[in-house]
């Protein structure tokens, strides 16, 4: 597996769980349908901008990273404060 590789499955296993994490803890609906949908797109840009897109309550967002958060040896991606700031906004 190469480098870039490597730090995509990092970024999106990320994301993946935050919106786990956010779909358990669903305050706004107790049937359990989560209020992010499972399935999201990501692209990463020229400059190595990672952004993803969620769909929050069926309403789009887009969730950026500058490389800087996400491909390098020093990033917790785990510990990013914009998937902080979204778990707390939505748990």
């Amino acid at each position: 597996m190469d480098i870039n590789m490597h730090w995509k499955n990092e970024v999106i296993g990320a994301i993946n769980t935050f919106i786990q994490m956010i779909n358990h803890a669903d305050k706004y609906n107790p049937e359990g349908k989560g209020i992010i949908d499972n399935n999201w797109k990501y692209h990463i840009q020229d400059n190595q901008t990672f952004l993803a897109e969620i769909k929050i309550n069926g309403t789009n967002e887009i969730v950026s990273f500058e490389k800087s958060e996400w491909w390098n040896l020093r990033a917790n991606v785990l510990g990013n404060l914009k998937l902080k700031e979204l778990h707390e906004r939505l748990t």
